[in-house]
């Protein structure tokens, strides 16, 4: 039976093997946790191993990771080949930052290497805000400038959904699980993101101390946008609210924040923006 995989899958696979070399090079260090990273790559795909591209990609990677060493000129050619396959294609940014993030993941510890490439890469790539999951990593490395500077309990936070970002790509094998599943998640909100209300519409989570949520809804309507009760494909933003610091730490998600999550990952361009960035928007337009 022929495999029918469409150029969106190709071309998405590759950006996240690309993305997962430079993730594991970043510190100059290859641990072996990193190799079996790119093993579970591997496995994953090898049921393509006579389909082109993918045949040429397996016949690299494999051999190059049998003894447990990656050396620069396997690195080179792995590259290579992601790069001259992805020369077909329209820049799919966010899939290299998938593989980049579990990349760096990968070994089970953040460094400042590591951090600084991330940190040079999402500058470079500031076009991609308000995407999923841009936004999301941006606010964990604005949160935790410097790796070195992070508890235990924040780099498992940290490595804990750097994978999971690569797991939309179903790269499972590389999910690093928490040890306590009901640690507080950070790095939901974006950082100063572009807010329109005009046209625009918004709902809101949680209890906001400035004003009663009634009397946001119609502040939003005042300036030329509309509110809905709950989350949808309608919604432009979710606005949360809280007494806390726009990097608020959750101890759970919330249902309205599960729901805008789950559809920025489907692709919807819905924020999750903290109540300070509206209030920002209303007194710049004051």
């Amino acid at each position: 039976m022929k495999l029918f995989l469409s150029q969106q899958k190709i071309q998405q696979t590759f950006e996240t093997l690309l993305g997962l070399i430079d993730g594991i090079c970043a510190d100059n260090t290859i641990k072996s946790s990193e190799i079996n990273a790119l093993k579970s790559w591997v496995e994953m795909h090898e049921y393509l191993k006579y389909r082109s591209p993918f045949n040429e990609i397996i016949k690299i990677v494999k051999p190059a990771i049998t003894d447990g060493i990656l050396t620069n000129e396997e690195i080179k050619d792995i590259r290579y080949v992601c790069v001259n396959v992805l020369k077909n294609y329209n820049a799919f940014d966010i899939g290299r930052l998938h593989g980049l993030a579990s990349g760096i993941a990968s070994d089970g510890d953040l460094n400042e290497l590591e951090w600084n490439t991330l940190k040079i890469w999402l500058r470079e790539s500031s076009y991609l805000k308000g995407s999923w999951p841009y936004d999301e990593i941006n606010t964990l490395v604005t949160k935790h400038q410097r790796a070195e500077a992070l508890s235990i309990q924040e780099k498992e936070i940290v490595i804990y959904y750097f994978n999971d970002f690569c797991g939309l790509n179903k790269n499972l094998s590389l999910t690093h699980p928490l040890n306590e599943p009901n640690m507080p998640i950070t790095g939901i909100c974006a950082i100063c993101p572009e807010v329109e209300v005009f046209e625009k519409v918004f709902c809101l989570t949680g209890e906001s101390r400035k004003y009663p949520r009634k009397e946001i809804a119609d502040k939003i309507i005042e300036y030329g946008g509309s509110y809905k009760n709950d989350v949808s494909g309608l919604v432009d933003y979710l606005v949360v609210c809280s007494e806390g610091s726009p990097m608020w730490i959750y101890s759970c998600y919330g249902r309205k924040v599960e729901a805008a999550i789950a559809m920025r990952k489907e692709g919807h361009r819905i924020q999750i923006i903290h109540e300070f960035d509206l209030w920002d928007y209303f007194e710049d337009v004051a």
